[in-house]
């Protein structure tokens, strides 16, 4: 068991989901629900629910929505190290799926989480210094991001946007390990063309990579000796058809640090990221309640047996 902090945004999520396809500029009957999210809360979740020791500097109100985001880290072990906001609201994300879970949309109201200032990591730098890991995400004000990325600590970063990403560009080479997806990598780079894509990053001082490709699957890479490794795997042929593509990033950026973090491969963590994520499909929840580590495992060797990583090197 690793101890990790996460940083970052919490929420609640309300999932609007249409019986058949969902239509723009139209009403679609459907039905709706209610969950957590935020990226931070999410990967400190599914991390709890792995095993792992976590806490969370998240910022969230003293509201009813905040409540029901104590009463749930209380319930799985997750430690809150900040009080709820007096006179402040939880922030509220709003999205709307199709009936095959496909992502159609959504609105973030995540405002509060600017409350997570520079001042809140210089009077929290101890749960930092005194981690094994950190986890961050660009939800946070780029002040605050830079804040962190000088502390002597192992910080992972989740890109969250190809807007927000940028907020990281300032202090990625201080970052252990960058988690975007394909358009925050296009972002980040300028570049269009994969191998272009790697060589920027590297060129930029990460080390460390991973790069999400939702339908395509995933990869990571490391730079060692002055290559790019790089490792590809596809998704399950077979993916659920009755959950939800929204929160599936942050269950596999904890299933990739869940194994890496304990002393595994990027080969395997790419594995465990793939299934954490394939799992979490499997529910309409931000982060589904079924995940664990024997799950996990289960997950794992049903794509080792069927998905094999592609090795390369640029």
């Amino acid at each position: 068991m690793r101890k990790v902090v996460a940083i970052g945004g919490s929420c609640i999520e309300i999932c609007a989901t249409s019986e058949g396809s969902f239509f723009h500029n139209d009403s679609c009957p459907g039905r709706v629900e209610f969950g957590l999210g935020g990226v931070a809360r999410n990967v400190s979740e599914a991390l709890c629910l792995f095993g792992e020791n976590v806490s969370l500097i998240t910022a969230v109100g003293d509201d009813s929505f905040g409540g029901v985001a104590i009463d749930r880290a209380d319930e799985i072990g997750m430690k809150m190290l900040l009080e709820p906001f007096l006179g402040e609201h939880t922030g509220v994300y709003t999205y709307f799926t199709d009936n095959m879970g496909v992502f159609s949309g959504g609105v973030s109201d995540m405002g509060i989480t600017d409350l997570i200032t520079t001042r809140v990591i210089e009077e929290n730098i101890n749960a930092v210094l005194f981690s094994d890991y950190t986890v961050i995400e660009t939800n946070l004000a780029e002040e605050v991001i830079k804040k962190i990325a000088g502390i002597d600590a192992k910080i992972v970063v989740d890109g969250v946007s190809g807007q927000k990403c940028k907020r990281m560009l300032s202090s990625i080479d201080r970052f252990h390990l960058v988690k975007m997806n394909k358009i925050e990598a296009v972002t980040m780079t300028g570049k269009t063309q994969r191998e272009e894509i790697l060589k920027s990053l590297a060129d930029m001082g990460v080390r460390r990579g991973i790069i999400t490709k939702r339908k395509e699957g995933a990869m990571c890479f490391e730079v060692r000796g002055g290559k790019i490794y790089t490792y590809d795997a596809e998704n399950l042929a077979n993916q659920p058809q009755n959950g939800s593509t929204n929160g599936c990033s942050d269950a596999f950026f904890a299933g990739f640090l869940h194994s890496y973090m304990n002393e595994g491969s990027m080969e395997d963590a790419l594995y465990h990221g793939q299934a954490a994520a394939h799992i979490n499909m499997q529910s309409t929840l931000p982060v589904n309640k079924a995940l664990s580590r024997k799950k996990l495992s289960s997950v794992v060797g049903e794509f080792r047996r069927s998905v094999p990583i592609v090795r390369g090197i640029v």
